[in-house]
């Protein structure tokens, strides 16, 4: 069925106002006025349509080309051109301009009755999280294919271990690591997989060997000689995600990445550190001598051997008499000695202590990382310490 719209015209020439009652003439008055405010108000917003203009550009100045600029809630957009221009029409006064592009932070703009709208949009900033460094640049994990683990600087730092190595214990899978000897500045040996000793590659140049006997001068790994407050992440890459390596890589490797100053970064000074006290958490208490003697003769006794000891002589024990005579005939020592307490209690609870202070900032030439660093590492058994200064610096221009 065909609707159409009719209209009562009414000629108001033939038609004599004291012919219209006072109820039709008012309802005529106001449709007239009706209709006048509604042309009134389309023809308002219609002239407030306007053209918008601008540039968009880096962080470097420089333009940027097929920049997405849209009127947020609509579908009237455009793009930049070669010079990062653009052009928009039929926009509101009122409108939000929303800009973006791939690998740049959106940003959504009020436009505020302005027709001029220039904008510089920043680099999006990737979680570290995100991102794991591979043998030939970076990936994001949802991009990985290989079995690779990484570890971010905050991971590392909750862990206060004099030696990288030692940070890396329980923090990632595959990671087999071995303390055999724990005097002070000793490091894990670390295997991945259980494969043997991996290659270490810092910064894109490969390390010596971790090794485990860290205190001795001329085996002392680069690796373990990092400050944990300079390094950026460490990535384990297990299996053939290290073919870029080649035969040295057979066991595996560990890529290490470094603090760097970050591109526009203002100055940044850093000072970081701590003190502690390491010691035994739980030690077993030992037998003192007339204790043992007495354990002595009752296993002899249990088992029907003769008395090792005379009684008199056990009472002489459990007394700890003393006669410190010249007469070697008359001497008789029976005391009992804390060997524990001689040899490891009056160090214990061992002193260790850090301090780090580093500097970083860039500019759009110059990026830098400075750092200077004290650690001292005390044990619990005396003549037993380790010490270690270390300073560091990347400067890339």
């Amino acid at each position: 069925m065909e609707n159409r719209c009719k209209f009562l015209v009414i000629p108001l020439r033939s038609v004599r106002t004291s012919d219209i009652s006072p109820v039709l003439r008012g309802a005529m008055i106001l449709l007239l006025l009706l209709f006048t405010s509604l042309i009134g108000t389309g023809n308002y917003t219609a002239a407030q349509q306007g053209i918008v203009t601008g540039t968009v550009i880096d962080n470097l100045g420089q333009p940027i080309v097929g920049v997405n600029v849209l009127v947020k809630g609509t579908t009237n957009g455009t793009l930049s051109d070669a010079n990062g221009r653009y052009s928009l029409t039929n926009v509101a006064p009122d409108a939000i301009l929303s800009f973006s592009f791939v690998g740049m932070t959106t940003q959504e703009i009020p436009l505020n009755g302005r027709t001029s709208v220039n904008v510089t949009l920043a680099e999006a900033a990737i979680g570290l999280d995100e991102i794991v460094v591979v043998g030939y640049g970076t990936q994001t994990k949802k991009t990985l294919t290989g079995a690779i683990s990484s570890v971010q600087a905050n991971a590392l730092t909750q862990t206060k271990s004099v030696t990288a190595a030692g940070a890396l214990v329980g923090k990632v899978s595959g990671i087999t690591a071995r303390l055999t000897d724990a005097r002070p500045g000793n490091a894990s040996a670390l295997q991945i997989r259980n494969y043997g000793t991996p290659l270490v590659i810092i910064d894109g140049v490969p390390s010596s060997a971790i090794v485990s006997n860290s205190y001795l001068i001329g085996s002392t790994g680069d690796f373990n000689n990092l400050e944990l407050d300079n390094i950026e992440s460490i990535s384990i890459l297990k299996d053939a995600s290290a073919a870029i390596y080649g035969l040295q890589a057979a066991n595996g490797v560990i890529l290490v990445t470094t603090k760097q100053g970050k591109v526009n970064e203002k100055p940044n000074i850093k000072v970081d550190g701590y003190y502690g006290l390491q010691g035994f958490t739980r030690y077993p208490q030992h037998a003192d001598a007339y204790t043992y003697m007495l354990g002595l003769l009752e296993s002899a006794q249990n088992q029907g051997n003769p008395p090792p000891i005379a009684k008199d002589k056990l009472e002489n024990w459990r007394t700890q008499y003393y006669n410190p005579s010249d007469d070697p005939a008359q001497y008789a020592d029976y005391r009992s000695y804390d060997y524990f307490e001689e040899i490891i209690g009056k160090n214990s609870p061992a002193p260790q202590s850090y301090i780090n202070a580093s500097a970083s900032g860039a500019s759009e030439k110059v990026n830098y990382f400075f750092s200077v660093a004290n650690l001292f590492q005390n044990a619990v058994i005396e003549s037993y310490y380790f010490k270690r200064t270390s300073i560091q610096s990347n400067i890339e221009a």
